[in-house]
């Protein structure tokens, strides 16, 4: 099991401040998704939990080590990203990605050896792709495009996975599928997933701890049952909301309803 934690940050593009006074810690495995509106900060703060914003002022630390003092392979076997819209050569095939996440495990000189093949076939079958493996990229749907990118991050092995807004571009059926994917990683593996999420149903239905941001703030953090609420949403997004029962049994959830006052 690894930690993450960011500590009073300060988080800028340019000199201009995005977010202040930051302060999140992750200690145990758990599938967490970050809400909020646009502009609000979500995705600068998912970059500086990954090490790919470094903070202005305050620090990320990884196992109670400055992210920054450590070197990039090192945290890379610990914490694997996966950023909104990646792109590689359509001409790769699923495998050829899959063995990108070994990278951290390489020298400039070394070959795949045994270790690195388990762990790229280990990936596959995790995410269903071992039978269609030496497809090309460019011959995919979306959703399994997808699939192929989470398997590149799980080879590496990581401990935490980040993920910026994953079910981006799908339709509902790859929707579910890739979220029912990354709970069942979630499970079976015990990482810690951090998504980035705008599909608040999808956040309250997947995940057990909902982080809520407005202007570069943590406005709220809990469990979905003490986030995903009236009063909180509404806050956060300026909206009137119903929050509704739907399904039945082990598919029971909690839905948001959002409308504008006096058109619902």
């Amino acid at each position: 099991m690894s930690t993450l934690e960011i500590r009073n940050a300060v988080l800028a593009y340019a000199g201009h401040v995005v977010a202040k006074e930051l302060s999140l810690s992750f200690v145990r495995p758990e599938v967490v998704s970050i809400i909020g509106p646009n502009g609000s900060g979500k995705s600068t703060l998912l970059k500086a939990l990954g090490r790919l914003l470094v903070p202005t002022q305050g620090a990320v630390y990884l196992n109670g080590q400055n992210m920054q003092k450590l070197s990039v392979n090192a945290t890379a076997k610990e914490l694997s990203v996966l950023p909104q819209s990646a792109q590689a050569p359509g001409d790769m095939t699923i495998r050829d990605l899959a063995m990108c996440g070994r990278m951290p495990y390489q020298s400039a000189l070394s070959a795949v050896g045994a270790e690195d093949a388990r762990a790229v076939e280990k990936a596959l079958k995790a995410t269903g792709l071992l039978q269609m493996q030496h497809r090309r990229l460019d011959k995919l749907s979306g959703g399994e495009r997808q699939r192929a990118w989470l398997a590149m991050a799980i080879a590496q092995e990581p401990k935490i996975l980040l993920l910026d807004e994953p079910t981006t571009y799908l339709d509902i059926h790859y929707q579910l599928e890739l979220m029912e994917l990354v709970r069942r990683l979630h499970k079976e593996l015990n990482i810690t997933v951090i998504m980035v999420m705008h599909d608040l149903n999808h956040a309250a239905r997947f995940s057990q701890r909902l982080i809520a941001v407005k202007n570069g703030k943590i406005m709220a953090d809990g469990s979905v049952a003490e986030v995903f609420t009236k009063e909180t949403l509404e806050s956060l997004y300026d909206v009137s909301v119903e929050i509704l029962d739907a399904g039945a049994g082990e598919f029971q959830q909690k839905v948001c309803f959002p409308y504008k006052a006096g058109k619902i």
